[in-house]
């Protein structure tokens, strides 16, 4: 399989453990002993591999068929591409979809899974009205459709689409106006022959003097430039004049991502448009809004109506009882399971991973065949059975002999109704043994790959795996001391509540602090959980040795704004029963609760929410010394991705003969054994792809160049340290510096594949880089040391 669904689970519940384990530490070994418990927690951070079953969408009508019954016009006969092929059955929804917005004039969301081909539920009603505009001689300049997407990306793939579409039928014009497009056309054709080695199709305007002149039918943009076209002189042409009566379509791709202040602003963007063009009429246009992830189920479509009509203004509906009043499209899939069928029985399940070991060293097919066929028989496989199965590839072989097995005919049945976690798949399936999972993410594998010709394989399916990001640290101090890892405000211990505060600790002796607001409640200031707003403040329990009479108030802040009391280092009581806190010295404590309940602090000066010296070590650092138990996206996904890519079987590029990875390769080894682009690993390096999605562009563009720096550091680092344990005795030996490191590193380096092109001395430069970066330590929080 390309991907282990078990071993990529451990790897990256050890991976992440490791990370947010050596990241935040404390002083305190019963904390360290609770925080490190905490972490290992079966099922607290990280859930799955679960099994989703993804069977096939119900078919419904082809285009031709539709073209027969009159719902669509004749013209699609004509566009002869392979894009959208015209004998082809269309999905259910599809059909849905398209009779909705073409027969019943109504607006509709689509609301279907990813791969359920929702561009082509407004893009096929777009084109009938074009393809009808044409036969009766109206097809003039002038918008008749806006595809409105959240980023550039996704109008670019779908500018491809078009392109595809409508290379035969050059009467329909097209344009993408984004900030990519360049304005003079002498600029634009330039541009566009360097990136694709050719002219433009006839009908896609590529400039905006092309479409200043002569507005496409089609129109791609985005929100933040739709703002401008409508406020721009030179852009009316597309909303006023004799060009801009045709307007017929408004299409928002990916509509939940406006919710919120965005759902607002675009909302009232699409008012100013539709005044523009239709006088906010309602009625006059239709709108589409497409979306994978809007509502739960059936039991949320009301909400999503009502959603589209406060974005688009226009009337939505859905009655539950009445087909025709139903203005949300949801998609419809192939039964998975097919009644109580028995099957021929249930083989040995060690055959399974049996089958999967042939496939995965590669034999040619009738070896693969013949040596499936003999553990078939070994299994308890029916001979006849075997007999009738062995004449395709491996392939149709294992469709023949598992479409009647009854331990997968049972797994259909589990999975029918809903995802299942691959740990409690073995039971219901009588596979109870230690080897149950790894025996069912064998089944599924081969499932997955059994298949006639090109037909749906046996099992189609998908693993999930959920990883939880860590989003801070509590502490209890009463009646004992104890570390919770999800937000609480008070426990309840010997029949008293007692406070619960978070926790932050020094990065370099671990030693805990509380941090929170103080806040008025009952006449009298709480510390009390930090919030979004409002100063954030420090204190350090008293009782890990910090020094309090080696604190210098005149030297120990170098605060540039000036002094004032929030400057100073202060002691502090604090009630761990209501929260309550005061200084030390005041004559009546504001509480009730008992000195017993009450814990001396020291209140450290901060400024932006860091403090940059901590008194229990004596720290320093300007971009602070306490951290908060909290982590940053870009970290756990850089954590994960690593996981996943390096988990990742190549299998065999075409024409290569690629060894898998060997378990106990080095997974940080980044290269292959031998120098150079024909070896066998760096083959199968080139085979690896991940792709990382991202809800938000800037966040993408960030995480991206984030992930190559810190994943280069990381090789670096193992790199380094590689060499110094191969080298243990004779770095002590003969005292070190270091510049006798270089050249072990740079061995290293080179046996692992690391350098390719470079020359000796080039190689020598570089590793001095690593090793330098290390020692000037300009990255603390996970430096070396």
């Amino acid at each position: 399989m390309s991907i282990d669904p078990i071993k990529v689970t451990e790897k990256i519940s050890s991976n992440y453990r490791n990370y947010l384990s050596t990241t935040f530490r404390f002083q305190d070994p019963r904390l360290q002993e609770q925080l490190l418990q905490g972490l290992s927690e079966q099922g607290r951070f990280i859930k799955g591999p679960i099994l989703e079953a993804t069977p096939a969408f119900v078919k419904g009508a082809s285009i031709a068929r539709l073209v027969h019954e009159g719902v669509l016009s004749p013209e699609f006969l004509r566009l002869g591409t392979e894009a959208l092929p015209v004998e082809r059955e269309l999905h259910q929804h599809q059909e849905q979809a398209l009779r909705k917005l073409v027969v019943g004039r109504r607006n509709i969301v689509v609301s279907t899974g990813t791969g359920s081909g929702k561009t082509e539920t407004f893009l096929i009603p777009i084109l009938d009205h074009l393809f009808k505009e044409a036969v009766r001689g109206l097809l003039v300049p002038g918008i008749r459709a806006l595809l409105l997407y959240p980023m550039n990306a996704l109008a670019n793939d779908q500018l491809k689409r078009l392109r595809l579409l409508l290379a035969n039928y050059p009467r329909i014009t097209f344009g993408r106006y984004t900030g990519e497009t360049e304005q003079r056309h002498s600029n634009a054709l330039s541009k566009h022959r360097k990136l694709y080695g050719a002219d433009p199709l006839a009908n896609e305007l590529i400039s905006r003097e092309q479409m200043w002149e002569m507005p496409p039918h089609i129109l791609l943009t985005n929100y933040a430039m739709l703002e401008f076209l409508l406020l721009r002189p030179r852009d009316t042409v597309f909303f006023d004049g004799d060009q801009a009566r045709y307007w017929r379509f408004i299409v928002i791709d990916e509509a939940h991502s406006y919710s919120g202040a965005k759902g607002i602003e675009i909302a009232m963007l699409l008012r100013r448009l539709k005044d523009r063009v239709v006088g906010s009429d309602r009625g006059k246009l239709q709108c589409v809004a497409t979306s994978a992830t809007l509502g739960g189920g059936r039991a949320d479509f009301p909400q999503v109506v009502q959603y589209a009509e406060r974005l688009f203004g226009e009337d939505f509906q859905w009655s539950p009882g009445d087909p025709g009043q139903q203005d949300v499209v949801e998609a419809t899939r192939v039964p998975l399971a097919d009644g109580n069928r028995e099957g021929w029985g249930r083989p040995d399940p060690r055959v399974y991973r049996e089958w999967e070991g042939i496939i995965e060293r590669g034999l040619p097919e009738e070896r693969a065949v013949q040596e499936m066929r003999e553990h078939a028989v070994k299994s308890g496989i029916p001979p006849d059975l075997v007999a009738r199965a062995a004449a395709g590839d491996w392939r149709e072989f294992l469709y023949e002999v598992l479409q009647e097995d009854t331990n997968l005919l049972d797994l259909k049945r589990e999975l029918q109704d809903q995802p299942r976690l691959l740990a409690e798949l073995p039971p219901a399936l009588g596979l109870e043994s230690e080897f149950g999972p790894e025996v069912v993410a064998s089944l599924v594998n081969l499932a997955n790959q059994a298949r006639i010709g090109d037909s749906m394989p046996l099992l189609p399916a998908r693993y999930h795996l959920f990883v939880r990001a860590i989003e801070g640290a509590y502490l209890a101090l009463q009646p004992k001391r104890k570390l919770f890892l999800e937000r609480r405000e008070k426990i309840r211990e010997q029949g008293s509540d007692y406070r619960v505060f978070e926790t932050a600790t020094c990065r370099q002796c671990g030693a805990a602090y509380l941090v929170g607001q103080r806040k008025p409640e009952n006449g009298h200031e709480i510390l009390s959980m930090a919030g979004e707003r409002g100063k954030v403040e420090y204190f350090l329990l008293l009782d890990q040795g910090a020094n309090l009479e080696e604190l210098d108030e005149d030297e120990e802040v170098e605060f540039p704004e000036g002094k004032d009391n929030e400057d100073k280092y202060e002691r502090y009581l604090l009630c761990l029963r209501c929260g309550a806190i005061d200084q030390e010295n005041i004559l009546m404590f504001p509480c009730e609760c008992g000195k017993e309940n009450r814990v001396l602090l020291l209140r450290v000066p901060s400024r932006d929410d860091r403090i940059s010296f901590c008194p229990a070590c004596g720290k320093r650092s300007s971009g602070g010394v306490a951290r908060r138990f909290l982590v940053g996206a870009d970290a756990v996904a850089t954590v994960l991705g690593s996981v996943l890519y390096q988990e990742i079987n190549p299998g065999k590029l075409p024409g290569k003969d690629v060894r898998p990875i060997a378990e106990n390769d080095d997974p940080w080894a980044g290269g292959p054994t031998s120098v150079g682009e024909d070896s066998e690993e760096a083959q199968a390096n080139l085979a690896r792809k991940l792709l990382v999605f991202s809800d938000s562009r800037q966040d993408a563009a960030f995480f991206a160049p984030y992930l190559s720096r810190t994943y280069n550091q990381i090789v670096h680092r193992h790199l380094i340290v590689c060499a110094l344990r191969d080298n243990a005795d004779l770095a002590l030996q003969n005292a070190w510096r270091v510049q006798d490191l270089i050249a072990p590193v740079r061995q290293a380096a080179v046996k692992c594949g690391f350098f390719t092109d470079e020359s000796p001395q080039e190689q020598t430069n570089e590793v001095w880089k690593w090793v330098m970066h290390e020692f000037i330590g300009s990255d603390r929080k996970i430096s070396l040391e």
